[in-house]
């Protein structure tokens, strides 16, 4: 194994980032193997900086799996020269100082660089890539060693950092190896790149010689004991080294009986043989959460200093404890978390509770306590009441260090510890639903806003119903979003439509007042706006943006509504928003709408010039985007889209819905575009983000439009399928929303790849019924992917010789025509494509190729390089000859570069028929 991390610091060398994943139980010697390869690569010519951290089960601060890496790096830029360490301290690094105050101890940190916003969730996307700055600045000028140990004890927010930091593109060119204990349940899932090792346990040959090494090296057994033999330690030992070597020291400190060998009852032991000020020592220090200062610890023990040392002393030969450093200070702990285990096993509750008292009170005294540890301890005493308010400031603490999920943790444990005061527990459900929603989990952020408005009274309870709605739709549960926005929007007025037709009655009539209306605004300040007014604007916009990316035929009445609204009132922010979203629209039919879109951009642009808001910002960049990805342009809209997630992630507060609506439809673009490799490479982290957020919008559109892709690039139809029926399981299934549709053009495409055009056409013509009545197909997007999958089928159908070829031929021809009027530049190729299939099956190869070669043309100018690659195949196979052969070569080889293994299945799904 050692071999194998020699071989990746070789792999790593000056560039790129590698990921090492170590697994392996207790006793295996992780950290060991991690301590061998620092120490080999600190010896060499040009030494590694290392940094090392660890993580505490029970450890009581923010990021705690990065908190020893910035105090070793902390360390590092205290010692460079100011002029060194100015050019790699990053422009975030005050919000850096706030997260990880040891940094503070570094001036630079704190001078001269950007303050924290006071928006929470922009601060921590500052915090991110600040230290992802730092990192990467580091590891240009030297070779850098991360190692984290002890990994399964990571909280979400370290995850969180350490997804950030690895993201690609553009991650620090740096070797990261991470140790853990396997877990019970799934394994924990890290959303970056890393390669797994799992440390196996000796072979039991190799275990017994070493316990045989270790016995004659140990002292002779004692008078009347029984020898110990090597097969029976490494029997119990399970192969792991350390086990043997505690086993081998028991059996020849124990007068007893050396039967039955148990690693906890070996280290029990040797804690009896201590004096009993030593043995409650090592009890406060196995209680602890985390490392325990010295001083509280002396403290808490009751001993003068000289008396401390010696008990610290007989600890340490005992192998039973070890001393370490935090910021500067001296800190205790368990040599190893099984005598941790041991020690705290073998107490009983009232024991267990006085000592959790004893430093409860001692750390109440200190200058600076630690109020998680402090809640921690009073819990422990069975003072629930006492812990409860620690849990709550440990809770704000943790929300300031920008650590959302640790505070909503420590929010519902305060909730647990006092319940009963009404008053109390609305005002934290209230802070715990606005962490939930700045880390990003809207379902569950909603459930505490609706549980904080329950007692609530007046506007309080429309706004804390309207956030949790807004959190309901953004994130996906539509069914309950629904019934919370119906209800909501009732209260100040306003509602959403019953049925289909009436979505389309009340868009056309809210559109036609729209127009009589006009565009014109005169802004006003809000507190120059009726309340009623501003709160009907707020709800309104809350719907619409949860529900109009899903459904926006039911949620477009309610956003021309309130747009009308939001005009009349002044009400400068919400009127750019919703400018912006009827811009995206009135883009769904395509560049027919381009001069009411641009229209409609220009004001929002103006209005959006005097607020200055980054989320306006956000929302116009996505207006730019889709203008472009409903006209066909893949390349400008991609670019907009990441553009957009730039700004939502760097600016803005509470958006996973609109980083991850820009994050998938920029994926999907790739898919347009031919960069199949990128978006088989991007799609999982996509996938997993969403699910750790409990997304079920981001998730389903992932898996129902990306994933699909992705299986089938790989030649994995049954995953792809698998993918589809879980995407179709967790949506709504009362009614028929975007997401459906997805899955009815995605199931389709396995269809078609799996050589079933029969299946694949009889899908379609069994969903467009629902399609249609959805007025989804007024998307022109839409519309032009489902006549070009429809008339392929059909061609699949006619090349299989299975239907009625007359009737077939028919369809395809329709389907081609509507193709070819449609206002959209990218739909003429695709119905080339149609129709030099159906010459190519009438054998009329001049009429095809002439086809082919037209549609290749449009294609390669619109950027449309998959497309563009199949179209060459079927083009190089119809010309036939060296050349052809050539073409059709070279068409197949640009597409397993891109992962695509069986390019003539991808052909077979996008161009049927030949």
């Amino acid at each position: 194994e050692l071999r194998v991390l020699r071989a990746a610091a070789e792999a790593v060398r000056g560039v790129g980032t590698r990921s090492l994943r170590l697994f392996g139980p207790s006793g295996i010697g992780k950290t060991a193997l991690v301590g061998t390869l620092v120490k080999s690569l600190c010896a060499e010519p040009a030494p590694w900086l290392v940094l090392r951290g660890r993580c505490y089960e029970r450890e009581t601060v923010p990021y705690k799996a990065l908190d020893g890496v910035i105090d070793e790096l902390t360390r590092h830029l205290a010692r460079l020269p100011e002029a060194e360490a100015a050019a790699l301290v990053p422009r975030e690094a005050a919000v850096l100082a706030q997260a990880f105050p040891v940094l503070q101890r570094v001036p630079l940190m704190t001078r001269g660089h950007r303050a924290p916003s006071r928006d929470p969730q922009e601060n921590r996307l500052w915090l991110f890539e600040g230290v992802r700055q730092l990192l990467t600045s580091l590891a240009r000028s030297r070779r850098l060693l991360v190692t984290i140990d002890d990994l399964q004890w990571a909280d979400a927010d370290s995850l969180a950092m350490l997804a950030a930091i690895m993201r690609e593109p553009g991650a620090p060119p740096l070797l990261l190896v991470t140790a853990e204990r396997p877990q019970e349940g799934p394994e924990r899932v890290l959303s970056f790149p890393h390669e797994p090792l799992t440390l196996e346990p000796l072979e039991r040959r190799c275990a017994v010689e070493l316990a045989e090494r270790l016995l004659r090296a140990a002292t002779p057994v004692p008078a009347g004991a029984r020898p110990v033999l090597p097969e029976q330690i490494a029997r119990e030992s399970g192969g792991h080294p350390l086990f043997i070597d505690e086993l081998v020291r028991h059996s020849r400190l124990s007068d007893a009986e050396p039967e039955p060998l148990r690693l906890d009852e070996a280290l029990w032991a040797r804690t009896r043989r201590m004096t009993p000020s030593a043995q409650r020592l090592l009890v406060l220090l196995s209680l602890s959460a985390g490392p325990l200062s010295r001083e509280v610890a002396r403290r808490a023990l009751g001993e003068g200093t000289e008396d401390f040392a010696e008990r610290l002393a007989e600890l340490a030969a005992n192998r039973l404890a070890r001393t370490t450093a935090s910021e500067g200070q001296p800190m205790l702990e368990p040599s190893h978390d099984r005598v941790r285990e041991a020690v705290a096993s073998r107490l009983s509750e009232d024991e267990r509770a006085r000592h959790h008292r004893t430093l409860a009170v001692v750390m109440e005294r200190c200058s600076h306590p630690d109020d998680e540890a402090l809640a921690m301890h009073w819990e422990g005493a069975q003072e629930p009441l006492c812990a409860a308010p620690y849990a709550e400031r440990a809770a704000a603490q943790a929300a300031l260090a920008l650590a959302f999920d640790r505070a909503a943790r420590l929010y519902r444990r305060a909730l647990a510890l006092q319940p009963g005061d009404t008053v109390a527990e609305r005002d934290r459900r209230a802070r715990l639903g606005e962490v939930l929603v700045s880390a990003g989990r809207g379902a569950e952020a909603a459930r505490e806003l609706l549980l904080a408005a329950d007692g609530a009274e007046g506007a309080e309870v429309i706004d804390l119903r309207r956030r949790a709605a807004e959190q309901l739709l953004s994130s996906g549960h539509l069914d309950e979003g629904l019934a919370q926005a119906r209800g909501v929007l009732a209260t100040v007025g306003l509602s959403l439509p019953g049925s289909r037709i009436g979505a389309l009655l009340g868009f056309l009539g809210q559109q036609a007042r729209l127009r009589l209306r006009g565009l014109g605004f005169a802004p006003r300040a809000p507190d120059e706006i009726d309340e009623a007014r501003r709160r009907r604007i707020a709800v309104g916009w809350s719907v619409t943006k949860g529900i109009v990316f899903a459904d926006p035929f039911m949620g477009a009445p309610l956003l021309t509504r309130t747009l009308r609204d939001a005009l009349d009132a002044g009400a400068s922010y919400h009127a750019a928003c919703m400018l912006a979203m009827e811009a995206n629209m009135a883009a769904t039919v395509g560049a027919a709408a381009r001069p009411r879109v641009q229209t409609l951009l220009a004001l929002a642009r103006k209005l959006e010039a005097g607020l200055g808001d980054p989320y306006v910002t956000g929302a116009l960049h996505i207006s730019d985007a889709l203008r472009e990805f409903f006209s066909g342009n893949w390349q400008d809209s991609s670019d907009h889209f990441e553009e957009a997630q730039r700004v939502f992630r760097t600016h803005c507060h509470g958006v996973p819905w609109e980083i991850s609506s820009s994050a998938y439809l920029s994926t999907f673009c790739l898919f347009m575009r031919g960069r199949v490799s990128e978006l088989i490479r991007r799609t999982p982290t996509l996938y997993q983000e969403a699910s750790e957020r409990g997304d079920l919008y981001s998730a389903a559109n992932v898996r129902s439009l990306l994933s699909p892709i992705v299986w089938l690039a790989r030649d994995e139809p049954a995953r792809a399928r698998a993918d589809l029926d879980a995407a179709l399981a967790s949506w709504s299934r009362q009614g028929f929303y975007i997401e459906s549709f997805y899955v009815l053009l995605s199931n389709a495409y396995v269809d078609l790849y799996g050589g079933d055009a029969g299946a694949a056409l009889a899908r379609i013509d069994a969903g467009w019924p629902a399609l249609a009545r959805s007025l989804l197909l007024r998307l022109q997007i839409i519309s032009i992917r489902m006549l070009h999958l429809r008339g392929g089928a059909a061609l699949g159908m006619l090349r299989a010789g299975a239907g009625d070829a007359t009737a077939l031929r028919a369809r395809v021809r329709k389907d081609a025509r509507r193709l070819g009027r449609i206002p959209a530049h990218w739909a003429r190729p695709l119905g080339r494509l149609l129709v030099g299939a159906l010459a190519a099956q009438a054998d009329d190869t001049p009429a095809a190729i002439s086809e082919l070669e037209q549609a290749l043309t449009e294609l390669e100018a619109l950027g449309m390089g998959l497309y563009a690659e199949v179209t060459r195949l079927r083009l190089g196979r119809l010309r036939g000859g060296p050349g052809g052969q050539a073409l059709a070569a070279g068409a197949e080889a640009a597409m397993r570069a891109e992962g695509i293994r069986r390019p003539d299945r991808f052909a077979d799904m996008l161009a049927p028929g030949f």
